[in-house]
């Protein structure tokens, strides 16, 4: 489907125009309902003077001419605000197909959980995050229900057939304009406070307020009140005051008695008429709109499972509560206690509630349901780079996907890759240099797994995906208040991860770095530990790593673990990355040549030669000078040089068999021209015989001079 855009822009100037009419229109009767006013008032005070006597009929003309004029305003000013909001909603749609976060969308910052196992790696929630770019929820239902939706694929992941039906939802939303500007429209009026909505719902869960529960109370609603009120009627017409001020005594004590009780109903519901107007607005759209998906059909049947629609019972509800915003009028406030107004309120509330308390809570969540089926719909309409994902049955976990992109990086910037992960009990160990793409590719799979999952279309040309649980360990950071270091908050992100794989539900996990807080033998051995544990649990997931040692782990699972990489070259002293994944080991480092380039001193002890062993300190005969004489004889190179790296592997089978870990970076002519595997393998003919033996792993860094 192609962007919508010059759709967009058409809708975005007839709302304009739309809303400049209504501006006008409100203005001019402004103006005229007070010209009413004015004139009301100067033609009454002429005419007191003058006659004597205030003119009752002018009075009456006055009265019938300010409400023909401020009936029509109103309505204007209605209509005003709501294309208001239609314009809003086409800007903010605009914003997003250029991939850009909407104007005062929510960023979700709320719903951000540090615990949570993928949350904050996967950038869900905050400024510039998944949820910001998505949500075109307007409602505290919609959000909520959004960041369930993003946040739920914990424990349990959700069925195939659930997510498919999600997915239909969302492809149905993404036809349906209309309808996703109107329901928009109607959200946007429908915002509350933070703490109105949970008042609203807690409401509806309570039972009836003890203090108003005799059916009597609502006779003597009206019973108490009415001798007052027809002996004021009374003395008005001429008869003696003194009875109704007898009256009025009675009414004011049961007044006192039940103001208390009243008081706190109407306080607990909360929410304003406004948002609840909005609500009734949206159940209304939802209700006479003709839906063909089944989760679309099912949230609609939400909405008039009781015997009056949704739409109905919250209008009904919307009326009450505005006679109880009246009471914040001072005039509404010095009559209350004469006509009970506080009572009827309450019990028309608790009327309510009785009728319809335990119905709110689903036709609220269905309405937020609705709403991200909306986003869902607006992402499949406005980015052509993200489609919905095809979802196998449930039962082992499966990644494959075909140019996959980072959803929050701009399409035009971005470098798409093809991942494909092998099934239960697979890794991909991703090494690489530094800045060269590792991290985002976990972070592409991991928030693509996220939207794929939770019905929406991913960033990708085609996914084909199982439903999964997922787990992260990528930016661990440690806490003073809970006297937690930086190794010990990364040992408990591992131990969550590796209790899922326990669990035995399918489980895609992304590992970034981890163990960097510890030595480099003891993380090798330990990262080498947790791989094999969850390989052999069938748990399925990436791994990065500079620690090129590491892709010793395809040896030690054929079958099971593969390598891949990213590299950088240099291009006139200019870095260049790709971002391409390329399968196999990194060749390329640039970790000491970033350094120099952010302007890092350089002292003898930061060489990079330190810390990597020669390998003739090994006593292995000579190893090391071995190794160089082969590779100078054959090459001549300009430059060799041979780290021994086999204290990082204790404990692997090679290192106790006495073959040596190598590393060994050569400047060569003879390299020029070839490709990286043409270069690999020259070097491993010069040392055939070597390897297997002499040698049991060796990582290589192969340039042509000047590169």
């Amino acid at each position: 489907m192609p962007p919508p855009e010059a759709e967009y822009r058409r809708r975005l100037a007839e709302r304009e125009a739309r809303l400049r009419r209504l501006t006008r229109l409100a203005g001019w009767l402004g103006w005229g309902r007070l010209a009413v006013v004015v004139g009301t008032v100067a033609l009454l005070l002429g005419t007191a003077v003058t006659a004597g006597a205030w003119p009752w009929r002018l009075l009456a003309v006055a009265a019938a001419l300010f409400t023909a004029v401020s009936v029509p305003l109103e309505r204007a000013i209605r209509d005003r605000e709501a294309a208001r909001r239609a314009v809003l909603f086409y800007r903010q749609g605009l914003e997003r197909i250029e991939a850009r976060p909407a104007t005062d969308a929510p960023t979700g910052e709320r719903f951000a959980d540090a615990a949570h196992p993928y949350s904050a790696d996967l950038d869900l929630f905050g400024e510039g995050s998944l949820f910001h770019r998505v949500a075109t929820c307007r409602t505290r239902p919609g959000e909520e229900a959004l960041a369930r939706r993003l946040g739920r694929h914990t424990t349990t992941p959700a069925t195939a057939a659930v997510l498919r039906s999600w997915q239909e939802a969302a492809r149905e939303m993404s036809g349906k304009i209309d309808h996703s500007e109107a329901l928009a429209e109607a959200a946007q009026a429908s915002s509350s406070a933070p703490g109105e909505h949970a008042a609203l719902l807690s409401w509806s869960r309570e039972g009836a307020s003890p203090g108003l529960r005799p059916a009597w109370l609502r006779w003597a609603a009206w019973g108490v009140p009415a001798p007052f009120l027809l002996l004021t009627i009374a003395a008005i017409a001429g008869y003696p005051s003194w009875p109704a001020g007898v009256a009025l005594l009675p009414l004011l004590g049961f007044w006192a008695w039940t103001r208390a009780g009243a008081a706190r109903v109407i306080a607990s519901v909360g929410t304003p008429s406004q948002a609840l107007a909005g609500f009734e607005r949206m159940a209304a759209r939802i209700e006479q709109e003709s839906f063909t998906s089944p989760h679309l059909q099912d949230l609609r049947r939400v909405l008039r499972a009781t015997g009056a629609p949704a739409s109905v019972e919250i209008r009904r509800l919307r009326r009450i509560v505005v006679w109880a915003d009246a009471l914040r009028n001072q005039i509404v406030t010095a009559i209350a206690p004469l006509v009970l107004w506080e009572l009827h309120v309450a019990l028309a509330l608790e009327r309510w509630r009785a009728r319809c308390g335990v119905a709110l809570e689903p036709w609220l969540a269905a309405l937020g349901d609705v709403e991200v089926a909306a986003a869902f719909g607006a992402l499949a309409r406005e980015r052509p780079d993200h489609h919905f994902p095809e979802i196998l049955d449930d039962g082992p976990p499966a990644f494959a996907a075909e140019r996959l992109a980072h959803p929050l990086l701009d399409p035009a910037a971005s470098v798409a890759n093809d991942v494909t992960l092998g099934g239960a009990g697979t890794l991909l160990v991703v090494s690489g240099s530094n800045m060269s793409g590792k991290s985002t590719l976990l972070r592409a799979v991991g928030a693509n797994a996220v939207l794929a999952l939770s019905g929406a279309p991913a960033c990708a040309g085609s996914l084909r995906i199982s439903p999964l649980t997922i787990a992260t360990s990528m930016r661990v950071v440690d806490s003073l208040q809970e006297a937690t270091s930086h190794f010990l908050a990364e040992l408990k992100r591992l131990k969550g991860v590796t209790d899922l794989a326990d669990s035995g539900v399918p489980l895609l996990y992304l590992l970034d770095e981890v163990l960097h807080g510890t030595n480099s033998r003891e993380r090798l051995i330990g990262v080498r530990g947790v791989a094999a544990h969850l390989v052999a649990r069938g748990a399925m997931g990436l791994l990065t790593t500079h620690d090129l040692a590491l892709a010793a782990l395809a040896e030690e699972h054929p079958g099971r673990v593969r390598n891949v990489h990213f590299s950088d070259r240099v291009e006139s002293g200019t870095m260049i990355f790709d971002y391409r994944m390329h399968p196999g080991v990194a060749a390329t480092t640039n970790a000491i040549r970033l350094m120099r380039e952010v302007g890092i001193p350089m002292g003898v002890v930061a060489d990079e030669t330190k810390g990597a062993a020669p390998a003739g300190r090994r006593g292995e005969d000579g190893m090391k000078e071995e190794i160089e004489a082969i590779l100078t004889a054959g090459l001549r190179p300009e430059t060799i040089e041979v780290f021994d790296q086999t204290a990082l592997h204790a404990g692997h089978e090679g290192a106790k068999g006495g073959g040596g870990h190598l590393r060994v970076c050569i400047v060569a002519a003879a390299f020029a021209g070839k490709t990286l595997m043409e270069r690999h393998r020259m070097v491993y003919a010069l040392l055939e015989g070597k390897i297997g033996t002499t040698v049991h792993a060796l990582a290589l860094e192969t340039r042509a001079p000047g590169e």
